[in-house]
Parts: C-alpha cells; sequence; structure tokens
C-alpha cells in the first residue's frame, strides 16, 4: 500500500504527497475554525464584563469571517507542502493575496455598516428620514470606496498596470462629470439638505409670498 502512494503520481505528483497535502487542509481548516470559534467566545466573554461598544462590534465583525475564506486558506496551506515549480508557487502566492484582500474587504464592509446602524439609531428620531438618507449615502460612499481599492490592489498584484488604469478613469470621470453637471448640482443640493437638515417635519417653510409647513418627509 505504501509502494503505491509512492510510485503513484497524480498532475506529476507523487500521491503521498497528494494525501499528506489534502490531510493538512483538512486539519488546517479544523483548526482555522476551533480557533475562531474559540476567540469569539473569549471575546464574548470579556464584552459581557465591559461596557466599551468596540469589543460588539470587533466580535461582529470577526463572526461575519467568511466560510469560504477558511476554506480556501486551508487550501492554500496544503499546497505549500508540495513541491511546487516557482511559477504555481507565484501563483499560490497571489492566491493568498487576493483571498486575504477580500475577507479584509467584507470585514470592512461588516464593520461599517454596523457603525452607520448605530449612528443611524442614534441620531434618527420620529418622523425623521434626513438621518437615514445621510446613513444611505455614507454607506454607499464607503463601501464604493473600500472594493474599489481592494479590486485595485488585486489588480495590481496580479500584474495590471494599475497607474494607467486609475488615470483613464479619471479622464472619464471628468468628461462624464462636465456632462452632466446640471443633474450632479441638483444631486448635490438634495445631499445637501439630506446631511445639513436645515428643516424636520413640522416645521413652517417660508419662500417669498408663499409659507407652508412640512408635513411629509424630504
Amino acid at each position: 500500500m505504501f509502494d503505491f502512494f509512492d510510485d503513484s503520481t497524480l498532475f506529476g505528483l507523487p500521491l503521498s504527497d497528494l494525501t499528506l497535502a489534502l490531510a493538512t487542509a483538512v486539519l488546517a481548516f479544523l483548526a482555522m475554525s476551533l480557533l475562531l470559534r474559540l476567540a469569539l467566545s473569549r471575546m464574548r466573554s470579556l464584552a459581557e464584563r465591559s461596557e466599551n461598544r468596540v469589543d460588539d462590534l470587533a466580535i461582529d465583525v470577526l463572526s461575519s469571517t467568511n466560510r469560504a475564506f477558511l476554506v480556501l486558506a486551508a487550501l492554500l496551506i496544503g499546497l505549500g507542502m508540495l513541491d511546487l515549480s516557482d511559477r504555481w508557487n507565484a501563483r499560490v502566492g497571489q492566491l493568498w493575496f487576493v483571498a486575504l484582500a477580500l475577507q479584509l474587504g467584507l470585514w470592512l464592509n461588516r464593520a461599517f455598516a454596523i457603525g452607520l446602524r448605530r449612528y443611524e439609531e442614534r441620531h434618527t428620531s420620529a418622523g425623521m428620514t434626513q438621518v437615514s438618507a445621510s446613513a444611505t449615502l455614507m454607506s454607499w460612499t464607503l463601501r464604493t470606496a473600500v472594493w474599489a481599492v481592494v479590486a485595485l490592489a488585486i489588480l495590481s498584484n496580479l500584474g495590471v498596470n494599475v497607474t494607467a488604469f486609475v488615470a483613464s478613469l479619471g479622464v472619464g470621470s471628468i468628461a462624464i462629470a462636465l456632462a452632466v453637471q446640471n443633474i450632479l448640482g441638483d444631486l448635490f443640493a438634495s445631499l445637501s439638505i439630506a446631511v445639513d437638515k436645515p428643516f424636520e417635519v413640522g416645521d413652517a417653510i417660508g419662500f417669498g409670498d408663499l409659507s407652508a409647513r412640512c408635513s411629509t418627509s424630504v
């Protein structure tokens, strides 16, 4: 049986090495899952004795760790046990970067969502939608920025010329902004109303000879 594993090959690699790599990947996945559970359990125990909401945020973010990331990380650890060529070792390194970048993006996305929800809960009162609108705007902006940075970092790691890509996007954005400047002006004016909150439901508004009471959400 041992001679069979030593003499047989698959994809040009000894079957014994592949078996060892697979066993390492399984053990790595179980170990990471166990460590994650222990860390969350320990953090929850500490959070119960603390009034610091940062602990709760860290727990919520860490609990959102993607299972697919753990599986991919375990497989990459297993691949590290194989005697691969320099080309494939470079590919494994790139996969590590992609996996970590995507998981970091998910963690930041979760953290922003929780932080903005708490901000909305603290500042929103009955009948108000301005805070909700500003929170939605901040959420969209932060998430777009996070995933844009993650995408550019991944492309740069894969060998794409990000500098030229960003420059072309900048020129295209300027052209689009000039073409739709009136629409953008109206958009930023509405966002200014949502963020600055110049009036709320129930306020009396006067403009020239006209006056009215705001009875619906803006």
